[in-house]
Formats: C-alpha cells, sequence, structure tokens
C-alpha cells in the first residue's frame, strides 16, 4: 500500500511540473501566442488588415481564437502542443494597396519546434532583420522564400541554420556570385 501511495505521489508531482512548465493559452504557448501576434503586428497594414491572418487575435476569451494552434496556416504537434509548420505564403493576396513590408525573424525564435516556415510569394523586400537570430531555428528543416525581393544579406542568414534540409529560394531577386564554401558551417 505503501508503495502505491508513492506512486500516485510521484505522478502527481511530476504532473505538476509539466504543468506548471508549460504556458498554455487554451491549448498553444503563450509565448507561441505572442510571437505570431508580434509578426502579424510587424506586417504593418494599414488598409484591409482585417483580411490578413484574420483568426489571428490577441483577444483573450474569443473561445476557439485563444488556441493559437487553431488558427491559420499554423500547425501544432498532437504530442507537444508546440508550433511546428507555418504556412505564410501569399499574405498579400487579398490586398488591394502597394505591399512592401520587411520582415525581422526573430520574432519566430519562441517557437522552438519550428520545422517548416513558408513565407514565399510574398514580396518581402529589403535588408533582413535579425540575421543572427536564425541560428536560434534549430529544428527548423524546411525554408521557403520564393518570390520575395530579398537583398543578398540573407545569405549568411540562411547558412546559420544547422538542420535546414530543404530550400527555396526561386525568384527571389538575389544578384551576383556567392561563394558557397565562405558560408559553410
Amino acid at each position: 500500500m505503501r508503495g502505491h501511495s508513492i506512486l500516485i505521489a510521484s505522478w502527481a508531482l511530476a504532473l505538476s511540473i509539466i504543468l506548471n512548465g508549460r504556458q498554455l493559452c487554451s491549448g498553444c504557448f503563450l509565448e507561441e501566442k505572442h510571437a505570431l501576434l508580434d509578426f502579424k503586428a510587424s506586417l504593418n497594414v494599414t488598409t484591409n488588415a482585417h483580411l490578413i491572418l484574420s483568426s489571428w487575435t490577441g483577444k483573450e476569451g474569443d473561445g476557439a481564437n485563444d488556441d493559437c494552434c487553431t488558427w491559420e496556416r499554423v500547425k501544432c504537434s498532437n504530442i507537444t502542443g508546440r508550433i511546428v509548420e507555418l504556412h505564410l505564403s501569399n499574405l498579400r493576396e487579398n490586398m488591394y494597396e502597394d505591399w512592401y513590408v520587411n520582415i525581422n525573424i526573430s520574432t519566430f525564435i519562441p517557437l522552438k519546434d519550428l520545422r517548416a516556415l513558408d513565407l514565399s510569394y510574398n514580396l518581402f523586400h529589403g535588408e533582413v532583420t535579425g540575421c543572427r537570430d536564425w541560428a536560434k531555428l534549430q529544428n527548423l528543416e524546411s525554408l521557403y522564400l520564393d518570390w520575395n525581393n530579398f537583398n543578398n544579406s540573407i545569405i549568411p542568414c540562411i547558412t546559420a541554420i544547422t538542420e535546414l534540409k530543404r530550400l527555396s529560394l526561386r525568384d527571389l531577386g538575389l544578384e551576383g556570385s556567392f561563394p558557397i564554401e565562405a558560408h559553410r558551417n
């Protein structure tokens, strides 16, 4: 009987540690929800903003919208509840204004288990900020950047991602030669 009590106490302690360690926001991690909302805010859309990632809201008590795992273009692990894929291609699809947006990848750093990131067909442009932080995307295996207008500053950012297995850079607007050897880890 004493062994049974110790087993129950051990399970209760383990469950308490797990639940207290996970800052969940109705199904998703709070820091991951904030990262997604920071990315959305960084798009700085003025006209037709309601058309961009409309399910991504910061309002608590919105029912299903509290859980960022149910948001459009987001896929979470059924086991860990962490975000593993973001499909953010062609966000400008419904926009009727000029769309020239810079992107800061460092907003995705809290997504510790992110394995796939699709940012293609967005016409993001210019200098890539947060480049040093790309190395923190330690689980990222697939990166799609097609049809954006980044400059050559993106090359060292990409090479910082050590687990990358799939990379797509079609029509990225890069110019000149790229000494690959200089960027190998």
